[in-house]
Parts: structure tokens; sequence; C-alpha cells
């Protein structure tokens, strides 16, 4: 038994509230610190290490902040002498030989992992969704075909969904008694469930989640991801990754797509409950067997989710109300573009007025401000920037202006 507690490694799996759960806890680490927990950060460092130990890639796309983050976040779990934990769904995917390479970090610890399982009747529309976020142009049909083939058919969900070789592959490092399976249950209240369970494995009393800082990955209905494959097909060979990281997934989809009034929610066929019980009894099966500790119930996965709604089908979402959608859409990103505009008028406007005070107020004079009028705002910060006597305020005002517009 090692002198320093243990370091809890939180695998995913994707699409289980594990952005609500990593959320609440990174906004209560100060709180989990008090009772022994280590939650490192910065936050998005659990993402970027995970993607330093794939070979600083994600989704085919180098990464370059990455290089070295995970020496850095596995420095902190090794200075800290009580429990830490380590966490992103990103994990699950990793190969025998990565799980070997990391392990060491954590020196002479004991390591539990920790799997979030979630009905997969649900994740498969939710990880179609996911993709199509980052990217991806794939059909529904095509998608469902090819993932009723199983992690043999191939299919990248299965990498990261395929629950007996995941199992297998950590039971490799670590004891079935030190890999738990916290399961989410079918409930209004699931992500609060799941979250208390998850920090019974941590052995932390539950964190009060921060108003606004506990935000669930936006789910987007029919139209919205039929929408969104034609806007990837276009900008794939427009943007470079980070430019669609910024301007599409955390700009168009977050702020416009995702917040669509009356969306249909897309969910599997009828049809497909035969194999999806299938794999899901398999699943549960080999959980099982492997002896792995359960928190929560495995009756929580049973498939629910299917539909015989058309308009639950994606690939059936008719040209009209495409168009639509896209109509609207643009119509809230010009009234967003312009309510930005003025209220960053609005601030430098403020900002002139009080450069220029400060400036008469230092030189014994009064001041005479003219209004900015119809002036650009490139004209407002040139005018600002005459002024020697206020360059440093100005410096201030143009870095921050240069900050809002880089975010519209």
């Amino acid at each position: 038994m090692s002198a320093a507690g243990p370091v809890f490694i939180h695998i995913g799996l994707p699409k289980t509230a594990t952005t609500y759960v990593q959320a609440v806890l990174f906004d209560a680490r100060r709180e989990l610190a008090e009772q022994g927990l280590l939650y490192p950060g910065p936050r998005n460092h659990h993402y970027l290490s995970v993607v330093d130990l794939q070979g600083q890639k994600f989704a085919g796309n180098p990464v370059a902040q990455s290089v070295g983050v995970a020496d850095a976040l596995f420095t902190q779990i090794r200075e800290w002498d009580g429990c830490a934990l380590y966490s992103h769904e990103l994990l699950a995917g990793l190969r025998p030989r990565r799980i070997a390479k990391m392990l060491p970090q954590f020196g002479d610890r004991d390591v539990h992992v920790v799997m979030t399982w979630r009905d997969i009747s649900e994740v498969l529309p939710a990880t179609w969704q996911e993709r199509a976020k980052n990217q991806t142009v794939e059909s529904w049909r095509t998608y469902v075909e090819q993932t009723r083939r199983g992690p043999e058919g191939g299919h990248d969900f299965w990498r990261l969904q395929n629950v007996p070789g995941i199992v297998d592959r950590w039971l490799k490092f670590v004891p079935a008694e030190r890999f738990h399976v916290v399961t989410l249950p079918k409930r209004a209240d699931k992500a609060a469930v799941l979250l208390e369970r998850f920090c019974s494995v941590l052995g932390v009393e539950v964190p009060n989640p921060k108003e606004g800082t506990a935000v669930r990955n936006p789910s987007l209905g029919a139209t919205e991801v039929a929408l969104l494959h034609r806007i990837n097909a276009v900008t794939r060979s427009r943007y470079t990754w980070d430019e669609y990281h910024r301007i599409v997934k955390g700009g168009l989809v977050q702020g416009f797509l995702s917040k669509r009034p009356g969306q249909v929610r897309v969910e599997l066929d009828e049809s497909n409950r035969p194999w999806v019980d299938a794999a899901t009894r398999r699943a549960i099966e080999h959980v099982e067997s492997a002896g792995c500790d359960v928190v929560g119930s495995l009756t929580d996965l049973g498939p629910t989710a299917f539909s015989s709604n058309p308009d639950a089908r994606p690939d059936e979402v008719s040209t009209e109300n495409l168009l639509q959608a896209a109509v609207e859409v643009l119509v809230d990103v010009a009234l967003a573009r312009d309510q930005g505009r003025r209220s960053l008028e609005d601030r430098l406007d403020k900002q002139r007025l009080k450069l220029a005070t400060h400036g008469a107020s230092r030189a014994g004079g009064v001041p005479v401000i003219e209004p900015a009028g119809g002036s650009t705002l490139e004209r407002i910060v040139r005018e600002m920037a005459q002024s020697e006597m206020t360059r440093r305020w100005v410096r201030r005002a143009a870095d921050a202006y240069r900050t809002l517009r880089d975010r519209r």
C-alpha cells in the first residue's frame, strides 16, 4: 500500500455526463483539496495531456499546445500527498503501451480506474452529434449501419465505447476491485445522481454546483445536426482545425444552433432495438464476469431510447426546413454581432471619455469631448493612441478591444 493517496483515473466513457461531473468538481477543487483530493489544473490540461500521450493529435489534427502538458500534470499529482483525480473521456481509448507508459508517472501510488457508463441507445445518437461538432460529415444512416456491426466492424465509435475491450485493457494494470463502474440512471436528475455516485468512489462530499459553471455539453436536434453537416462540408476546406473549433463549435454551435427552440431529439429507429439489446447484454455480462466494482445498478443500462417518429431522422430533414433553420440562425448571428459591436462601441466611448478627462485633469484644463458619431472602432482606437499623455491607458484599451474583437 502506498504511503501517498491513490490516483483515480476517470476514463469516461464519453457522453455519460462527464462534462457536468468535471465542471462541478473542478469548480470545487479548493473544497476538495481541503478533503485531501487534488483535481490538478488548468482544467483543459486533462484533455491536452491525453492528446500529449497519444502523440499531439486529436481527430487527425495537430494540437501543438499539448506538448509537455502530461508531464506537467503528472508532476502536480506526484507532489501531492493525498488522493488525486485525473479525468478525461479520451482515456478510454488509450492502448496498452500508452497505459504502461503513463502509470509509472504516479510512482508507487495505488491506481483506481473509474468508468462512467450509460444506456448505449442514448450514447449512439449523442456520439454522432459530437462527431458532427468536430467537423465530421457522416449521414445518420451510414453511422447506424456501421456501428451495428460492432467493434469488429471498425467504426471509430467503438474505440471509446467497446466496454469489454476497454475493461480488459485496463484490467491488465489494475485489479478488478479497483476498477469502478459508475452507472448513469434513467431519471430527471440523472447527472446529479451520477455526481453523487462518483464522489462516493472518490471518498469526498458532493459539492454544490456553482450557478452558471456546471454546463452540460449542449445537444442538437435532427434539423440542427443536418444543417451543421452542410456547414462542415463547406468549412473543411476553408478553416483550420483551430478556426473551426473557435468559430463553428465554440461560436455557432454553442451560441446559436444548440439554443434553437422546438428541436426534435435524434433517436434510433425501433428496428435497431434487437442488436442494441444484444450488445448491451454482452457488455453487462463481461463486466459482471470480470468482477468489477459496480456503483449504481447495471439495470440502468437497459436500452430505452428508440422512436418511430420520422422527424427524429436527420437524413430525412426537408430542404425547406433546412433553409428555414439557416435563415433563422443567420438572423440571430447578425443580431448578436450588431449587439456586440454596439456594446464594444459603448465601452470604447466610455474609455475615451475617461482618457480625455484623465488627460485634462493632469493638464489643468477642462476636456472637450466630441461624440464618436459614426466613426469606426479602428478610428476610435487610433484617436486614443495619438495622446502621448495617456499612452499607458491607451495600450490597455487597445488590448481590450482586440480581445473583444477576436471573440466576435
